[in-house]
């Protein structure tokens, strides 16, 4: 058995020094970078993950506009008030699809779109006859070229959604029609 004085002891132990001070600094200035970029990256899918809901919402107004057509032979003029629905003015809040203070709210009760969630979106929906053009106002944000209303030979709607899900002053905006299924996006996940 080999014996240890205490002063070899103490050299052993001088040798075997651990990280300095400025190391583990070093290493925490790290963590924190790499922490602060991932909780920036994660904020941003989520925003961008929230404005999925516009696009289901807008199928869902799109399949009440079809069904309502279906029986009536036109399509629902539902926001004739030209406000948003359900808030004029979206932010973070979630709003509750049902609002009966609303001024068009027994259109769209009428319309009945597939909702079954609280929105961060506001919508509208437009619509019209034949040899009757949509206009810029029913799009605000949004440059879309119609076609002309000497062109139009059957009724139509405009789909309009907008949100501002950072609550920063720019809005995410959507916009679609019966004239086309795409759906336009300016400033998606704002």
């Amino acid at each position: 058995m080999i014996v240890h004085s205490p002063l070899q002891r103490l050299r052993r132990a001088q040798r075997a020094q651990g990280f300095t001070l400025i190391e583990v600094m070093v290493v925490v200035v790290l963590v924190g970078i790499l922490a602060t970029l991932a909780l920036v990256a994660m904020r941003r899918w989520l925003i961008t993950s929230k404005s999925v809901e516009a696009m289901h919402v807008i199928e869902g107004i799109r399949g009440g506009e079809e069904r309502f057509r279906a029986e009536n032979m036109v399509y629902l003029d539902v926001s004739t008030s030209g406000t948003l629905y359900p808030t004029n003015s979206p932010n973070r809040t979630k709003y509750n699809w049902t609002q009966s203070g609303h001024a068009d709210y027994a259109r769209w009760k009428l319309l009945n779109p597939t909702v079954s969630t609280s929105v961060q979106h506001g919508y509208m929906v437009r619509a019209g006859r034949a040899l009757t053009a949509p206009t810029a106002g029913m799009t605000p944000g949004i440059t879309v070229t119609w076609p002309a209303a000497s062109k139009i030979n059957d009724v139509w709607y405009v789909i309009y959604a907008q949100g501002d899900l950072d609550a920063d002053g720019t809005f995410g905006r959507y916009a679609t029609s019966s004239f086309t299924g795409e759906i336009v996006r300016v400033n998606e996940g704002e």
